[in-house]
């Protein structure tokens, strides 16, 4: 099947961080919920997660390849402008870590 908009790189590795981060939360709050099965959960996290990140990514790009191709232009400025929000986002965050006045909602 051919892709007309494919799902950029780094909304990949965000999508993979995210899923990341929330599969080894969850396997910590279960760890704590139940002692025993923190041993045989903890070794699965790495492997987990990366197996849920790739169903998730995938299931995005199946989702973009629904947009009819006439739309690409548009749907791949909207990706970006997503990404240029979250990158500000972020470093909106490091730079109030750093102790740096920064714009307050």
């Amino acid at each position: 099947m051919e892709t007309f908009v494919t799902l950029p790189q780094p909304l990949q590795v965000a999508i993979t961080a995210l899923i990341v981060f929330v599969v080894g939360w969850v396997f910590t709050q279960i760890g704590k919920a139940i002692p025993w099965l923190a041993g045989v959960l903890g070794q699965y996290v790495d492997e987990v997660s990366i197996a849920v990140a790739g169903m998730v990514v995938l299931y995005v790009q199946n989702l973009l390849n629904m947009i009819p191709a006439q739309y690409d232009n548009i749907v791949s400025l909207i990706l970006e402008l997503i990404i240029a929000v979250l990158a500000s986002l972020g470093l909106f965050k490091v730079l109030s870590k750093a102790g740096v006045p920064t714009f307050k909602a």
